[in-house]
């Protein structure tokens, strides 16, 4: 594997081929010009703190799972300015550097653009690509770099776009291929802007299938807790229920001795009176029989007195 410097090296590579051309003289592209000398000592700089500036590739980056991604949105000004400069040479190589940068994943825009901080950095990208092409009259290397650079962003893993700015990227392809005074390039713009339409619509279809899962899932837990709500207050009557038979049992173990308590009280106040309504009984027995004898007694004691 090559060296952390050698993934900056691209950068490195374009910057110095937009540095050598004679356009960048100019006094209208001074502030270009001073961009890239800007981010090419920075890069040099962060190069030789790494490993002392060792040979890099010039012709394509690592990919992003290969290495660390190379902090791309940072050295994007040189590039956008050259977009701008309507030079082909220099128009070519920026939007070159920028589709490898985003096919290789070190590009990906997904901050907010400094510029305008409601918007991401990869609408920005992607606006300054499509502004490259200025009607019929647009060098034709310039067309099929922005149909490779928007079919790239479209297309692209680490890349995701939605809206207008897909809308922008079909219609520039579409521009190319009505304007184009190139065959090749006309044709070339078809077939882009067939494969982004199909790729638009497998992910609406892909997005729409995910959702339906994600839906179904949500339902499926809803309906989870919804039965273990039906289910929560038969689980609490079954406890409420053992706790009513564990108190009973409690005190069916200490009413036998109060039974048996209360039967001894009750069987010796049943003993108690019958023993005192015998003894009554009694009494009243004997009393009748000393009164009988009485009577008697006294029947015998007149009879004499009868006869005589």
């Amino acid at each position: 594997m090559r060296s952390p410097s050698s993934r900056k090296m691209f950068v490195v590579r374009a910057l110095e081929k937009l540095q050598s051309e004679r356009e960048i003289r100019k006094s209208h592209h001074t502030q270009l010009k001073k961009a890239v000398d800007q981010t090419l000592e920075d890069l040099r700089i962060a190069v030789d703190a790494t490993d002392g500036g060792g040979p890099g590739s010039s012709a394509l980056p690592l990919p992003r799972s290969d290495a660390a991604p190379i902090d791309a949105e940072r050295y994007f000004l040189p590039f956008e300015l050259a977009c701008q400069s309507k030079s082909p040479r220099m128009v070519v190589t920026a939007l070159d550097c920028i589709q490898k940068l985003i096919a290789y994943g070190h590009l990906t825009g997904n901050c907010p653009d400094p510029n305008d901080p409601s918007k991401r950095l990869i609408d920005h990208i992607v606006e300054t690509i499509c502004n490259c092409f200025l009607g019929p009259n647009t060098d034709k290397d310039v067309e099929i770099q922005i149909i490779k650079a928007v079919l790239t962003v479209l297309t692209s893993q680490y890349v995701s776009v939605h809206a207008g700015t897909v809308l922008v990227a079909v219609r520039t392809c579409y521009s190319i291929h009505l304007a184009s005074r190139d065959l090749t390039n006309q044709v070339t713009a078809k077939a882009a802007l067939t494969q982004m339409i199909n790729i638009v619509f497998s992910r609406m279809e892909t997005q729409a299938a995910e959702e339906a899962a994600e839906e179904g899932r949500e339902r499926t837990a809803s309906l989870a807790s919804s039965a273990c709500k039906t289910n929560g207050p038969n689980k609490q009557e079954s406890l409420n229920t053992a706790a009513i038979a564990a108190r009973a049992n409690n005190t069916s173990t200490v009413a036998p001795a109060s039974i048996t308590r209360t039967t001894i009280d009750v069987t010796d106040v049943a003993r108690s009176d019958g023993s005192h309504g015998t003894a009554a009984a009694t009494s009243r027995d004997a009393k009748t029989i000393g009164d009988k004898r009485n009577i008697q007694n006294s029947v015998d004691a007149s009879k004499p007195c009868v006869e005589a």
